[in-house]
């Protein structure tokens, strides 16, 4: 009975297989290795052993590198917890200029409707959430500030 479907939801899904289908990094036909992906801390710091042993640490930060070299990076900020987690974005010194864009977030309303937006370096992802972004060439624009200022939510 389609007529009861959860329309949200939907769109949702529809947007992850449309991500699924830009990106070759989630079509790899191997294992990811040292090389394709960084695991990170809410701060942007390397995962260490200890990290995946520490109890109560439910949010990281999962830095896809993509198979092509033209495609975007991809940032995976992952909030298992009950409550929001500040993430700072990791960023590569002495690179290029880039900045990260939100391109899907599990707790926008609806959760399809997120409009590509930059983020600043420091944002706050609310509990039990998921939000993808992609790199851009150049440094943040005017519209998602670089000073280090918290971002909340999408609307």
């Amino acid at each position: 009975d389609w007529s009861a479907a959860d329309t949200a939801l939907a769109g949702f899904v529809a947007r992850c297989i449309a991500l699924r289908r830009r990106h070759g990094v989630f079509a790899r036909d191997r294992w990811l290795q040292g090389s394709d992906v960084q695991w990170l801390n809410p701060h942007g710091e390397a995962l260490h052993p200890h990290d995946w042993q520490a109890r109560g640490v439910h949010a990281m930060q999962v830095w896809l590198h993509p198979v092509d070299a033209q495609a975007p990076e991809l940032l995976l900020l992952i909030n298992a917890q009950l409550h929001t987690q500040v993430f700072e974005l990791p960023s590569v010194p002495g690179s290029a200029p880039f900045h990260w864009v939100l391109v899907l977030a599990s707790d926008a309303d609806p959760p399809a409707a997120v409009p590509p937006a930059p983020l600043p370096l420091l944002v706050e992802v609310p509990g039990r959430s998921l939000w993808v972004a992609e790199s851009r060439a150049g440094p943040t624009t005017a519209s998602g500030s670089d000073d280090g200022s918290s971002h909340g939510a999408p609307s």
